[in-house]
């Protein structure tokens, strides 16, 4: 069942277990509904789904589905963030000022 959103044919995929993506990058063979080959899935509708190249399915596996727009968001986000090379350590300034005796 469709939990949240929608399915599209045209979506890619990446399936969750236990909390970790154990495949990513897929793409739908099939999605029906009652039988019949369809484009889209929404919320709360049960359907078939088959992949290209995964069919290794547990119970409680979460499919989630991307369109490109949302796929090019998730990896700019993930990024890592640049690091900074390291500073060479600065020398002692000398004070300038009269010297007390």
């Amino acid at each position: 069942m469709v939990n949240h959103g929608k399915i599209h044919k045209n979506h890619t995929y990446r399936v969750i277990r236990k909390n970790k993506a154990i495949a990513i990058d897929l793409t739908l063979s099939n999605l029906k509904r009652f039988k019949n080959e369809v484009l889209e899935i929404t919320q709360g509708e049960e359907c078939g789904i088959s992949f290209t190249n995964f069919d290794e399915f547990l119970p409680g596996d979460i499919i989630q589905a991307f369109d490109q727009k949302d796929q090019k968001v998730q990896k700019e986000h993930k990024a890592p963030k640049e690091q900074k090379e390291p500073k060479e350590p600065k020398e002692p300034k000398e004070k300038k000022g009269k010297a007390y005796k």
